[in-house]
């Protein structure tokens, strides 16, 4: 990461305060451009429980995470203790001792291991989506956009221009809320305590609002 911003232009978005997306930009050449999102924000589960489930071919490993530190990096020698380990059974523990272990090595394999079976799921995923709703969800970067992008384009149909009308709607309700009372929508008089949703939502279809 670090040799990403020290050698290229970084612009990261936010949304509720948190970073949903970077985009990063050769300094030389505006032309060339690396999207990075998090794939959390849309598979929001362990990138283990998402590779059993999917059935990819490349399974998360394991690693000691709790044994590493800028001190050991070069530890050669048996495998590490099951202590250093997060979530993994004496079985699967088994399954990766080994006389000769090399962290440096293992540390690669396990990036290796997540980066493939991250691209297997998102890979199925992807695929699922198109073949269930034909639209192609590569360059969105949250659940939200994605759940908005089917409604809009499979399920809103030919009250499309309404939508605009009830995101009005949505904000007259709030400014309803906030008082005085009563106000006037379209020339009818409305309150807090007598307003009715049909009726407001048939008045904002109708009315020219300027919110």
């Amino acid at each position: 990461m670090k040799i990403l911003f020290e050698n290229l232009k970084v612009k990261p978005f936010f949304k509720d305060g948190k970073v949903i997306s970077l985009i990063y930009q050769n300094k030389e050449n505006n032309k060339t451009k690396i999207s990075i999102f998090d794939s959390y924000l849309i598979l929001p589960s362990s990138l283990r429980t998402l590779a059993l489930k999917y059935k990819v071919n490349n399974l998360k490993g394991y690693f000691p995470h709790n044994f590493v530190n800028e001190n050991n990096l070069n530890y050669e020698g048996i495998t590490l203790d099951i202590n250093f380990f997060n979530d993994i059974s004496i079985q699967e523990y088994e399954g990766v001792i080994s006389n000769y272990w090399n962290l440096r090595g293992e540390l690669i394999h396990y990036f290796t291991l997540d980066l493939k079976s991250l691209h297997e799921v998102l890979n199925i995923f992807i695929k699922d989506i198109f073949n269930v709703e034909n639209i192609d969800i590569t360059k969105l970067s949250t659940n939200s956009a994605i759940s908005l992008k089917f409604f809009r384009t499979n399920y809103l149909g030919e009250t499309k221009l309404h939508f605009i009308y009830i995101y009005k709607l949505m904000l007259i309700l709030v400014r309803i809320q906030k008082g005085p009372f009563p106000q006037t929508l379209n020339g009818e008089t409305i309150s807090y305590w007598t307003i009715r949703l049909g009726k407001a939502i048939d008045l904002t279809l109708n009315a020219n609002l300027k919110l």
